[in-house]
């Protein structure tokens, strides 16, 4: 029918404000469903957590790089005001962690970091929906070591070094859901923030794989290099 018809108008009106109804409805009672759902044990991905190790030995595993100052220009370094060195602490970023050395459990897999909040209803979200999908659990247990680090209680050292190296973390502030992929020989892949769609997620991954698949294949390729340089004519 159409609205504008004569001795019809009213009846549309009421037909279209029924159907709104039905479907806000529908809407709600499928949120609280969702809400509700109770996920069984063992139907999430089995993640692991990071050991709180002693300042110095985790400092002997963790590779810092330093800015550089540009150079200035000759004869006029003097006359400017003396600025804080670039190598001091405050410039130091993490540039890579020695896994082996740190995860005790380590399996010689990427990793696959999520900074969770038991406070956040995105994280929420992600745990109960988002995590528990069957395709999302089968990618990250075949080919990554999942580990999960909870920022709704004080992080331990070895937890916060791996906040700066690898997540979007600020001194003050740390996004959550927040995931990160890091390869086998610690340097970071690929990330992202505030994801709670699982198809989102499984692309992230998939693109993670890529990466250090292409990573792999350069460090196979270096070492033949050099293998072939000190094996010599």
């Amino acid at each position: 029918m159409i609205l504008t018809r004569k001795g019809s108008t009213t009846g549309n009106l009421n037909i279209l404000l029924t159907l709104a109804i039905v479907l806000l409805t529908t809407r709600l009672i499928l949120e609280q469903l969702e809400k509700s759902r109770m996920v069984s044990p063992g139907s999430g991905v089995k993640w692991h957590r990071l050991v709180d190790m002693d300042e110095k030995d985790l400092q002997e595993h963790i590779d810092y790089f330093v800015e550089k100052e540009k150079e200035k220009k000759k004869g006029k370094e003097e006359n400017k005001e003396e600025k804080p060195s670039l190598n001091s602490e405050r410039y130091l970023r993490i540039r890579s962690i020695d896994l082996k050395a740190v995860i005790k459990d380590y399996d010689q897999k990427p990793l696959f970091i999520m900074i969770d909040d038991k406070a956040s209803p995105q994280c929420d979200f992600v745990n109960r929906i988002t995590l528990t999908n069957p395709e999302m659990i089968d990618l990250i247990e075949k080919n990554f070591f999942p580990l999960k680090i909870s920022v709704d209680k004080v992080v331990n050292k070895t937890e916060y070094a791996f906040l700066r190296a690898y997540c979007y973390a600020y001194p003050l502030i740390v996004c959550t859901p927040s995931f990160a992929v890091v390869s086998t020989e610690g340097s970071y892949l690929d990330g992202v923030y505030g994801i709670t769609d699982s198809g989102k997620l499984i692309l992230l991954v998939k693109r993670a794989l890529k990466k250090a698949d292409e990573e792999n294949q350069r460090k196979i390729k270096n070492e033949k290099e050099e293998k072939g340089d000190n094996e010599g004519p």
